[in-house]
C-alpha cells in the first residue's frame, strides 16, 4: 500500500523501495509507527523519526526531491532534516 503511494507520487520502483526501507528503519529505531512518520504530525518524537528516515534515504542516494515527494514534503524540508541529523551525529 505505501509502496503504491510512493510510485503514484512519481518515484521509480527502486527509489520507492529505498525510501520505504528508510522509513521502516527509522520506525524500528525510534519506535514510531510508519503511518505516523508519513503523517503531517509535528510532535517531536515523530518529527525526529521522519528526519532520520529522510537522512537515511538520502544516504541511499535517493534524490532530495524524490524523498520529499514520497513523504509529501518540500525538498528544502529534506535538506533541513539531513543537516539536522548530521549535526546531531557530529556532537
Amino acid at each position: 500500500m505505501i509502496l503504491r503511494t510512493f510510485t503514484q507520487r512519481g518515484l521509480s520502483m527502486p527509489d520507492a523501495m529505498r525510501v520505504l526501507m528508510a522509513v521502516l528503519y527509522a520506525s524500528k529505531r525510534t519506535n514510531a509507527p510508519v503511518e505516523a512518520i508519513l503523517s503531517p504530525s509535528r510532535s517531536q518524537h515523530i518529527a525526529h523519526a521522519r528526519k532520520l528516515a529522510m537522512h537515511t534515504a538520502a544516504e541511499m542516494r535517493v534524490s532530495l526531491a524524490d524523498i520529499g515527494r514520497a513523504m509529501d514534503r518540500d525538498h528544502t524540508t529534506v535538506i533541513a532534516a539531513v543537516r539536522c541529523i548530521k549535526a546531531r551525529r557530529a556532537q
